[in-house]
């Protein structure tokens, strides 16, 4: 169910890319149950170079993607890219695949980007320099859950430490914004509470 589309013009056109995580990817590797082991997941990373998350046609695809013109590209992934901080899915799963994906984001031409993730029942805002990414700083705004929260934010932030993570780990019902300044080549990424509130906000440069 990969997509991407165009929308805007004259200087301001944005591409949305949305990958299919899930129906090309391999098989994981689980952890064995431990009685003390804190709940955060049964995944653990894999180092095997045979294993991929989104198939080689949807790399291709992408790679093709990246490469047209765009001002500001939205790319969404179903599972979060840049924390190691659960066993949950997420692109960590896949160290090498997710070098690959910071490496091909890193040679697109040249515009702004955003990556948007969810799957994990709360929220936060979370940046990254990797050195596959070619010293490109990453940011990426998980947003979830419109209708089901599990915990309150304070016990979620302290359950779940993360250096990557550059706020509170928002768990009540919540929803992602993204908001473009074309004239100052900035755009700002919210959480918003179910009225519409600011939780957090980060504003970037491109």
């Amino acid at each position: 169910v990969y997509e991407s589309r165009m929308f805007g013009e004259d200087g301001k056109v944005t591409q949305v890319i949305v990958l299919d995580t899930r129906f090309f990817r391999s098989d994981l590797a689980t952890i064995p149950y431990q009685m003390e082991r804190p709940p955060l997941g049964v995944y653990a990373p894999s180092a095997d170079a045979s294993k991929t998350m989104l198939g080689a046609e949807q790399w291709a695809w992408l790679k093709q993607e990246l490469a047209k013109p765009a001002d500001m590209r939205i790319v969404a992934s179903s599972i979060q890219v840049i924390t190691d901080a659960h066993n949950y899915e997420s692109w960590e799963n896949l160290p090498l695949e997710r070098e690959k994906l910071y490496a091909m984001l890193a040679g697109r031409e040249e515009s702004g980007l955003v990556l948007l993730s969810g799957d994990r029942h709360a929220g936060g805002i979370y940046s990254d320099t990797p050195e596959a990414g070619g010293g490109e700083t990453f940011w990426e705004l998980t947003s979830s859950s419109l209708n089901y929260s599990f915990s309150s934010t304070e016990r979620n932030t302290e359950r779940e430490p993360d250096p990557k993570r550059l706020t509170d780990f928002i768990s009540e019902e919540n929803f992602g914004l993204v908001d473009i300044d074309w004239d100052a080549k900035t755009y700002t990424l919210s959480m918003r509470g179910a009225e519409g509130d600011v939780r957090v906000s980060r504003t970037v440069s491109w």
